[in-house]
């Protein structure tokens, strides 16, 4: 009779999701020594693991064991939004740039929300 050895199915762990997560090296000994630095949602503070001298391991548990995710809205995004709400009401009211009270700034006298977002991520002028 012979015998046959099987593996056993790996254990499947959740991902780290994470909005934030990269490689990081440092040189300690003189040699590359690589870790993940990652943002922990849960704990609301960055973490540093999953490290070693060898680069492909690190790469190959980013992959494995990290979910990049997109990063929740903070309240400045959420300020722009109703900023560019606001903008864009003040432009329908208006119906004309000669009365836009951005002077000469406005992007356009646009009701889009888009467009008033854009221009909001946009340097400022004259900085």
């Amino acid at each position: 009779m012979s015998e046959t050895l099987t593996m056993a199915n790996p254990i499947e762990t959740e991902k780290i999701r994470t909005h934030h997560a990269k490689i990081v090296v440092e040189y300690t000994t003189g040699e590359p020594y690589y870790s993940i630095e990652w943002f922990d949602p849960a704990k609301n503070e960055y973490r540093l693991g999953y490290s070693s001298y060898h680069i492909d391991n690190v790469a190959a548990w980013l992959a494995e064991y990290f979910e990049i995710v997109e990063a929740p809205p903070t309240n400045a995004d959420r300020i722009q939004e109703k900023l560019a709400e606001t903008l864009s009401g003040m432009c329908k009211i208006a119906e004309q740039c000669d009365d836009c009270p951005m002077e000469g700034s406005c992007p356009g006298g646009s009701y889009d929300l888009h467009v008033w977002s854009k221009w909001l991520q946009q340097p400022a002028e004259g900085e």
